[in-house]
């Protein structure tokens, strides 16, 4: 999908206000650039890009959007739902602060799991889609 957007085939996420769940959080990152912001993990040694401004808050992900959505998308080939790297590019389109997903596969269906993180903890959802 180099040109594509995903909007272009599951149109715009709804719009959500700034989530003061992610105040300390975007004070630590530091400057916004648009809904991205750049976090040094020195730690780590490594520059990463969470969304903190697009799409559903860490605390309310739209669970029937997303299983929908990556079975739009699966159908349309725009999307592997094997691909760890690509489902988790799904969802950090559509949730803010994904930090992990996990993916695994049972006859007919991936059941996919992430984990997103705002100031006050770390949240757990899952869902499968079919294959």
């Amino acid at each position: 999908m180099p040109d594509e957007r995903y909007e272009d085939f599951l149109g715009p996420l709804p719009q959500f206000g700034p989530d003061t769940r992610q105040d300390a959080f975007r004070q630590a990152a530091g400057s916004a650039v648009g809904p991205k912001s750049i976090l040094m993990d020195t730690r780590l040694g490594k520059v990463e890009i969470a969304n903190i401004g697009r799409g559903w808050p860490a605390t309310k992900p739209d669970l029937g959007f997303l299983q929908n959505g990556m079975k739009r998308l699966i159908e349309l080939k725009k999307l592997d739902c094997k691909s760890k790297k690509q489902v988790h590019q799904f969802l950090d389109w559509a949730v803010q602060r994904v930090i992990r997903v996990t993916l695994s596969e049972d006859p007919g269906e991936v059941q996919v799991c992430f984990w997103t993180k705002d100031d006050h903890g770390i949240y757990t959802y899952g869902f499968g889609v079919g294959i």
